[in-house]
């Protein structure tokens, strides 16, 4: 099961209040790149124009551990996915002076009242995310196939795989070492060429799938990825960041 972030914008007023920022400044849309499009089809999430005014709302596991531990080194049924981040606070909870148009109860009958999940509640100040040390490295874990292996170590055993998952299992499936896939490909046994379509597991000379576990290092921005820092230079056109806080939850 996938987790989500739940995230929205609040501004503090002159009196100390809080209000939800309806729309934030347009940003980028992540789904299509800033395109409109998915595919031949207008983007779902942007409806077509190419950027957003809601907050953040991808689905970045590695954002999420920096955030709030969510997810932090694991990933689905407990797969080791790396080392894990720093993550920024562990989730604090909703602020007791939440604005009131969040601190009403979800209604389940409206689509539109906002809603911040079901579990690792937290906020935090636009100033405590933007001073965040995004330069800090973490080592992160994943399982390729032949093929996706194969082209990481032609490109040098650096950065992250073009694919990868937290686990692979199939009665075809067999995880070896690096070194016995290394000796797979040199015999011709493994296959490096790439499948036709995504997720599929290349297939070798003997019918056997094989996958295994690399490890590369990434730094904590290239893990935020660019729709995170989209976002936030957005936020800051709102004004002043220690009166900007982001108040998000997550559900699973």
């Amino acid at each position: 099961m996938g987790t989500d972030i739940h995230m929205y914008v609040e501004k503090q007023n002159d009196d100390g209040s809080w209000s939800l920022v309806r729309e934030v400044p347009a940003w980028k849309c992540s789904w299509c790149a800033g395109t409109g499009k998915n595919h031949l089809s207008p983007c779902y999430s942007c409806k077509g124009t190419g950027h957003t005014v809601s907050a953040y709302h991808d689905r970045n596991y590695d954002l999420f551990a920096m955030l709030a531990n969510v997810r932090n080194g694991r990933g689905f049924a407990g797969c080791d996915t790396g080392d894990g981040f720093e993550p920024l606070a562990m989730p604090r909870g909703l602020p007791e002076n939440l604005s009131k148009e969040l601190a009403q109860k979800y209604n389940e009958d409206d689509e539109n009242a906002p809603w911040l999940g079901d579990h690792s509640f937290s906020f935090a100040s636009l100033t405590d995310v933007l001073m965040y040390n995004y330069d800090r490295t973490t080592a992160h874990r994943g399982v390729v196939d032949s093929a996706v292996y194969a082209e990481w170590v032609k490109n040098g055993r650096n950065g992250a795989p073009t694919d990868w998952s937290g686990g692979v299992s199939g009665k075809s499936v067999q995880a070896v070492s690096n070194e016995r896939m290394d000796q797979l490909i040199e015999q011709g046994i493994a296959s490096t060429a790439l499948p036709s379509r995504r997720y599929d597991l290349t297939e070798s000379r003997n019918g056997i799938r094989y996958v295994t576990t690399i490890q590369w290092t990434e730094s904590y921005r290239n893990s935020a990825a660019e729709a995170w820092f989209n976002f936030l230079d957005a936020c800051k056109k709102l004004g002043d960041p220690d009166r900007i806080r982001l108040v998000f939850g997550f559900d699973s």
